[in-house]
């Protein structure tokens, strides 16, 4: 059996993975054939993953949709990335793991993504009550696959390391902790300790879906992406791990979401 996965990181975490995954479980070998720098993402799963530079713009469509595709429903399982990567690392405090990237998007700029207002923003609202782990490649990170979309220049880091030192944590301070593993694995181990999620949508949504708890999603209204029903409230990515999507085309929508589930209870 061969799998062959040469499309966005996308289709890796909702495709590709769960159908190794699945012939995993069922003692079916499995030779995958993936993109450089995700050969660590399969290898728990099969003896034998290729790396191939090869890259395919050619979507599926189904993938889009609210509803789950129909590829979905057969010799498809989604790894329990929670569970295998759970107690890596521990806090005394609920953890928060925020997503962002900035990125060009179809060409044309950067849409969703979280500026530096907004992360301000929600940094304040929870260094006191939570641990607030933030994530976002710049590209140049050890194993990470990157696509045909520049990252661009973005001064998040700088904002963290001059106002939120030792209050906000980011990926890269846990290079010690979690030495020996790539950028894709420190995620899954930042992740697996964190039942709440705030992510942008795309790949880094995908990714965040598998670790269960809630997931809110800011989408952008602008982009040719714009609207996709995947990327929409309760879609089919909570089959990834049983997550509670709750997705926003405005900040201020999700950022009072955050407050409402989050700060009352």
């Amino acid at each position: 059996m061969i799998v062959r996965e040469f499309n966005e990181f996308t289709w890796d975490m909702v495709r590709a993975l769960p159908k190794v995954y699945y012939y995993y479980a069922h003692n079916t070998p499995c030779e995958v054939h993936c993109k450089p720098g995700l050969v660590s993402l399969y290898k728990p799963f099969s003896s034998k993953v290729r790396p191939f530079r090869e890259f395919s713009e050619d979507n599926d469509p189904e993938t889009y949709e609210h509803e789950r595709p129909s590829w979905t429903k057969k010799e498809w399982l989604p790894p329990p990335l929670k569970e295998l990567w759970k107690n890596r690392l521990s806090f005394s405090k609920p953890v928060l793991v925020i997503q962002n990237k900035y990125s060009l998007e179809w060409g044309r700029g950067a849409f969703n993504y979280f500026p530096l207002d907004v992360l301000e923003e929600i940094f304040d609202l929870f260094v006191e009550s939570h641990t607030v782990i933030y994530i976002r490649p710049k590209g140049r990170e050890k194993n990470f696959y990157k696509d045909q979309n520049a990252i661009l220049r973005f001064k998040d880091y700088k904002l963290i390391r001059e106002k939120y030192h030792n209050k906000v944590l980011t990926i890269k301070d846990f290079w010690w902790r979690l030495r020996g593993l790539d950028f894709n694995q420190r995620q899954f181990a930042i992740h697996a300790c964190a039942d709440r999620h705030i992510t942008v949508s795309g790949g880094n949504a995908c990714l965040a879906a598998y670790f269960g708890g809630d997931i809110l999603m800011y989408d952008s209204k602008e982009g040719d992406g714009a609207g996709r029903g995947v990327w929409k409230t309760d879609s089919w990515l909570k089959e990834l791990s049983g997550a509670y999507i709750h997705s926003f085309n405005c900040h201020e929508g999700l950022v009072n979401k955050s407050k409402e589930i989050w700060l009352r209870r």
